[in-house]
């Protein structure tokens, strides 16, 4: 398919897909990391581009900040995310304790989180066992290095790779390095699911083959229903509510 035409979504609606141009522009400043070629889950393709600047480490948080007591949004995302969750999880997951998780993650790295539930729903289909033949593993489907490395740098507590307070940070945050590499997220999912160095390449070289597009018309589709579904629109940024997210991630609390 060439870029900047329009996929069709499983929903029947088009998704736009970015002028090929710009997804030149984003993905010339992305530095491979020599991964073989026919490997499509990479360790971190990343050294440091930004993500020192966008998630400092738990020491360099404010103690005001990790002090703070936490309340993930308070207009009624959570009721309607957990009233979801309750419906779909089908482990032993606490449907209130994940849906803090995910929305802290989630404000902490400037996601919309109707689109992590999306790939959530995608990538593992809420089961936190869940690991691929390639050995990503938990609810969003993180390999093993890039979420050592997501949690040292984001100072991510836990070692567990399957629970959902260290997998779904991590994932989110990793995203949001796509997301900044790549400039947009079409992309930013094709990276995401075959891995960011081979998709630059692709971009660099001009073309993407059609196997790599239905990741993310899938995930866009599944955003859409759910944008939907839970009447949810698109968060506004917010650097404090960030921060506050960011503590109490990393403090671990409910």
């Amino acid at each position: 398919m060439a870029l900047g035409a329009s996929a069709g979504a499983s929903s029947g609606h088009p998704i736009p897909i970015p002028p090929l141009e710009e997804w030149q522009a984003s993905a010339a400043e992305v530095e491979p990391a020599n991964l073989d070629a026919g490997e499509l889950d990479g360790d971190d393709p990343f050294p440091d581009i930004t993500a020192d600047l966008l998630f400092p480490r738990a020491s360099e948080i404010p103690g005001e900040v990790l002090d703070a007591p936490v309340e993930p949004a308070r207009d009624g995302r959570v009721a309607r995310i957990e009233e979801h969750l309750a419906r779909r999880v089908r482990s032993q997951l606490d449907p209130g304790r994940l849906a803090s998780v995910i929305l802290r993650a989630a404000e902490w790295a400037r996601v919309d989180p109707v689109l992590v539930l999306a790939i959530i729903e995608v990538e593992s289909g809420f089961d936190p066992a869940a690991r691929s033949s390639r050995g990503a593993r938990g609810l969003m489907q993180v390999v093993p290095a890039t979420l050592k490395r997501q949690a040292e740098i984001s100072g991510l507590p836990g070692d567990d790779p399957h629970a959902p307070e260290l997998n779904v940070p991590a994932g989110v945050l990793y995203f949001r390095r796509l997301l900044d590499a790549f400039g947009n997220k079409y992309a930013a999912l094709m990276a995401y699911n075959a891995g960011p160095n081979r998709i630059a390449g692709l971009i660099r070289a001009g073309g993407i083959p059609e196997r790599f597009h239905g990741y993310p018309r899938r995930v866009l589709a599944e955003e859409e229903r759910l944008r939907r579904a839970l009447a949810l629109e698109p968060p506004v940024a917010s650097s404090a509510v960030g921060a506050a997210a960011r503590a109490g991630l990393i403090a671990g609390a409910p």
